[in-house]
């Protein structure tokens, strides 16, 4: 009797002994199988970041070529604020969508002796630059899309507020846009208010470096395919005015118009021209005046290849202001070599502009970043920064234009 009970207690104790195993082997692999599914947890939260920080939108200068369809999906509204980047319109179509947005620059400048000191009744002065732009961009499927734009442009303690500097609550932007894809290509149109910009904005800018921007009122159309781009425009430069809100104006008294081809040569290498006419009725120069008809011929080339990148430039432009002759041209281009099997991969390049003999009477001046020789009489070196020509009124002074152009003027009748 005695036998069989520690026979029965010695199978309980190995079926004991045998369940203890069984109960640390599956303790292990649920174990194992948890940090398996973390170290899973954690690639994907770590392939969903990288896919986040990818495919997340950008803000660009431009405000209204911001796409932030995106964010549609509710898992890349992850930064604040991104309830009012995308406002759904209709919860069937993702393509719909409201997006808001502001901008805010403060520039703080102070000028001691401005125009060489060639002005005294312009002395020293320090003054605070504000401008603050609001904008309502509305997608209606993935077609069309309203863009607006307002603006509250302020120059605080400034002895000498000029058009460029100030613009009270005033809309900049206003167009409507129209996008169709089809197997051939996509073709795009704008009718409104809106900015025109070129390449690296060496001719034809934004007009970003003063307080207030350069905007048309105009008609845009182009055609694009893999391989080509077209455009055209027919535009009137906006004339800023800060006497009351909302009372900026374009005139067709100055038109511009043209045409633009881009070619994609290689995946890194790309190359466009593009012809402009810039004809306004009241050009005053400080050797010529009367109604301008100026023709702009550019082309460019970019890339890179086998470490070395470059931009090359070209423009000539020809035409009448009154009964004088228009000759100019100018030459831009920024190169480098990038070593990529260097740490950081640095980069070298001349890095300057000049220019030379825009007009009779500009001096020689040197600025950064890119190399870049114009001459002419009269050369038209960013449309946007010579709408608003230099009056003959007052002495003859040393005045500076926006984005580096200078010009001298001179007394009525001289």
């Amino acid at each position: 009797m005695i036998d069989r009970q520690r026979c029965v207690t010695s199978r309980l104790s190995i079926a004991l002994s045998l369940r203890s195993v069984s109960k640390a082997r599956s303790l292990l692999l649920s174990l194992a199988a948890l940090a398996f599914a973390q170290r899973n947890c954690r690639s994907a939260l770590a392939a969903d970041d990288f896919l986040l920080e990818q495919e997340r939108p950008s803000i660009k200068a431009d405000r209204s070529q911001e796409d932030w369809s995106l964010l549609a999906d509710p898992k890349l509204r992850n930064e604040p604020l991104d309830s009012l980047k995308y406002i759904p319109l209709f919860p069937s179509n993702p393509d719909s969508y409201i997006s808001l947005g502001l901008n805010l620059r403060e520039i703080f400048e102070v000028s001691d002796a401005p125009a060489f000191g060639t002005v005294p009744a312009n002395p020293r002065d320090s003054y605070w630059l504000q401008r603050a732009q609001f904008h309502v961009d509305v997608h209606l499927n993935e077609n069309w899309q309203l863009f607006t734009q307002f603006e509250d442009v302020r120059a605080f303690n400034k002895t000498v507020v000029g058009p460029n500097d100030a613009n009270r609550f005033d809309l900049r932007l206003a167009f409507i846009g129209y996008t169709h894809e089809t197997d051939a290509g996509t073709f795009r149109a704008r009718v409104g208010r809106q900015d025109f910009a070129f390449d690296l904005e060496r001719f034809m800018s934004l007009r970003d470096g003063p307080n207030v921007r350069q905007s048309f009122d105009a008609v845009w159309a182009g055609w694009e395919t893999d391989a080509w781009r077209f455009y055209g425009l027919v535009s009137q430069p906006v004339g800023y005015r800060d006497d009351d809100p909302f009372d900026d104006r374009s005139s067709s008294d100055v038109l511009f118009s043209g045409a633009r081809i881009e070619r994609q040569l290689s995946p890194t290498i790309e190359a466009c021209a593009y012809y402009t006419l810039y004809q306004r009725k009241a050009a005053d120069f400080l050797t010529a005046s009367g109604e301008e008809g100026r023709h702009i011929l550019d082309i460019r080339s970019a890339g890179k290849h086998a470490g070395f990148d470059w931009d090359v430039e070209a423009m000539g432009q020809v035409g009448k202001v009154g009964s004088a002759d228009i000759l100019a041209w100018a030459l831009g281009a920024r190169t480098g070599y990038t070593f990529q099997n260097v740490s950081w991969s640095p980069r070298i390049g001349p890095q300057q502009t000049r220019l030379r003999n825009c007009a009779a009477s500009l001096p020689q001046i040197s600025i950064l970043p890119s190399i870049a020789i114009s001459r002419g009489l009269p050369c038209l070196r960013a449309i946007a920064c010579l709408l608003m020509p230099i009056p003959r009124t007052g002495p003859e002074e040393l005045v500076m234009l926006p984005r580096g152009a200078w010009c001298r003027r001179r007394p009525p009748g001289q």
